[in-house]
């Protein structure tokens, strides 16, 4: 039965087929999930979430495949993480001390040049070659590409009955305009990285207990 409403509910695109971003997941690998529905039907599956292209992924077999009808989900569960859906994206929501935060994923690759051989970084691939660079015959490249991961997360949370929004320390400080010395020394204090979601949160909570 279980098999039958998987097989309805979900699509059979393959991700190559979907896929209009390079997917950039989540979590390192497919992990045991629980779908629930709106029915309160619960569907057991191995999940992960493209957080470029906004879709809740599982695999079938040795298929990946992308959740659809996503209407008629109420709750998904990938671990001890929890999403749900609103405005065409999956939220991830984050109980705090001081509240509940919704995570909407954005996570993009940026590149930061290229690496040589010495491992200095450049903006532009060199193209002249070095021939003691030669073997066998072969051009052996020295030069890779340095990919750095960049979050552009939109964090929301009730702030005096309204939901609110933020992605950095500029937003999140244009929220607390009265607390804005008191966030900036407990950034500095802390070292917070407003680029890593964990660090936002505990902002978040800390902005919250004001």
């Amino acid at each position: 039965m279980k098999r039958l409403i998987l097989i309805t509910f979900f699509t059979t695109i393959s991700i190559a087929a979907f896929s209009q971003k390079k997917r950039i997941l989540l979590f390192e690998e497919y992990t045991p999930g629980t779908v629930l529905l709106l029915n309160k039907t619960k569907i057991k599956v191995p999940l992960n979430y493209d957080t470029a292209n906004k879709a809740m992924m599982f695999t079938q077999g040795k298929d990946e495949m992308i959740l659809t009808n996503n209407e008629q989900v109420d709750t998904i569960y990938i671990g001890p993480h929890k999403f749900i859906y609103a405005k065409q994206s999956f939220l991830e929501c984050v109980p705090l001390k001081n509240g509940i935060v919704y995570i909407n994923w954005s996570l993009k690759n940026v590149s930061r040049g290229y690496k040589g051989i010495y491992g200095q970084t450049t903006q532009t691939k060199v193209d002249n070659i070095n021939t003691s660079y030669w073997q066998r015959g072969e051009y052996k490249d020295q030069y890779t590409e340095v990919i750095a991961l960049v979050n552009e997360n939109e964090y929301q949370f009730l702030l005096n009955g309204k939901i609110v929004s933020c992605k950095n320390k500029k937003s999140i400080l244009n929220l607390f305009k009265d607390k804005k010395e008191a966030i900036s020394t407990f950034i500095n204090e802390q070292k917070l990285d407003c680029n890593k979601a964990s660090d936002m949160l505990t902002l978040i909570d800390y902005c919250l207990s004001l």
